[in-house]
């Protein structure tokens, strides 16, 4: 026996099982994803809300997909008003905007994707904006909301999807900012860790699919008698029930008491603000990647939000932001009086008439876009 042969034998035994799971894993990841992209179609058109926090995967295969695409491409970034958990894809904006676009333009292939995260910063936001610009979109929409300026969603928390700051976290203008602004900064055994915390949450993504899709529920749960009950994670909201969301004024539960906080009357700039930061740098790489974007200020329920805020201090704030995005490469619009209180369940979130409002406006400029590309194409040589 030659040195060394027994023991290079033994590792190989005992890295078979280890190879076989992963082989296993593989399969299983292969054919869920198959299985899903049957299942529930819209899912190939957004991110799961359930599980966006920590599982950095979802968004690697969204992107991987859409990269894929041969056709027109749209994007949507922004925060929950455009993921619209309560709505089935086709009656948020996103949905609705691409029936719009379909009808408008038969002849053309249209995908529109909707990478929205609920409660993102915008550091999120940004951050997506650089991986999803990979894709080559043709036109990126970008919702911003007044929330992701105020202090309570800018003071300690500039990322909510901890995953994605390793996007952008290297860059000179972050590291310069980064004490400053208590901005989190990687290092190596930080990622590693970010990294096995995304491969343990795979792991468990496989057992909640298989729940909901083969028990229709929790297995201990089913067999003590409990009713089929699909999990979030594996159920998308019906258009039955989006239909019977409420107005705010008609919900029976008090949604004014909790909205309050998110609008402080301070002066953006009257702390470090992270966001401040993260605006201007959505607005350079824009600019620098010259890519074709439609960014907007989302409506607000003004009816609702008149009794917590100072209107005057909430003009100056909002004049301030209309000053970060104006005047650039890009579409900028301020929809914040756009819609009626009738047309919110809440201070900002839409139903699904609300919706289809945004949806009807945001299209003038997207349909007025791919008609001047389109003319284009049809006479160059």
């Amino acid at each position: 026996m030659r040195p060394f042969e027994r023991p290079s034998r033994d590792r190989a035994r005992l890295l078979r099982p280890w190879i076989v799971c992963l082989l296993c894993l593989v399969c299983i990841d292969f054919a869920l994803r198959v299985y899903v992209s049957h299942r529930f179609p819209s899912w190939s058109q957004r991110l799961p809300p359930e599980r966006m926090q920590w599982d950095a995967l979802a968004a690697e295969e969204a992107l991987s997909r859409l990269a894929g695409y041969p056709g027109r491409k749209i994007l949507f970034l922004g925060d929950s008003v455009m993921v619209g958990e309560d709505l089935p894809f086709p009656e948020t904006v996103p949905g609705q905007l691409e029936t719009k676009l379909r009808a408008q333009f038969t002849d053309e292939s249209f995908t529109v994707s909707d990478l929205a995260m609920a409660a993102s910063r915008l550091g999120d936001t940004y951050a997506m904006l650089v991986k999803a610009s990979a894709t080559h979109p043709d036109i990126v929409v970008v919702e911003i909301n007044y929330q992701m300026f105020s202090r309570a969603q800018a003071d300690e928390q500039p990322f909510r999807y901890p995953y994605l700051r390793t996007a952008v976290d290297r860059t000179s203008t972050y590291q310069q900012m980064a004490a400053r602004l208590k901005l989190p900064l990687s290092d190596s055994r930080g990622d590693a860790l970010i990294h096995f915390t995304q491969e343990i949450w795979a792991l468990y993504r496989f057992r909640e699919l298989v729940d909901g899709l083969i028990f229709q529920g929790t297995p201990l749960d089913r067999l003590h008698g409990a009713r089929p009950s699909p999990i979030a994670a594996t159920r998308e909201p019906q258009p039955g029930q989006a239909r019977q969301l409420l107005p705010w004024h008609l919900r029976h539960v008090d949604v004014q008491q909790t909205v309050g906080a998110a609008y402080d009357n301070d002066p953006l700039d009257s702390f470090p603000n992270p966001a401040l930061f993260f605006a201007r740098e959505l607005v350079r790489f824009l600019n620098a990647h010259e890519i074709r974007a439609l960014v907007f200020l989302t409506p607000l329920n003004h009816v609702m939000l008149r009794q917590y805020i100072d209107t005057a201090a909430f003009d100056v704030n909002v004049r301030r932001i209309d000053a970060l995005f104006s005047g650039q490469g890009f579409i900028y619009r301020n929809y914040q009086d756009l819609l009626s209180g009738d047309l919110f369940t809440d201070d900002d979130h839409l139903t699904s008439a609300g919706s289809a409002r945004l949806a009807e406006v945001l299209f003038r400029d997207v349909e007025e876009y791919f008609e001047s590309v389109l003319g284009k194409e049809e006479h160059s040589p």
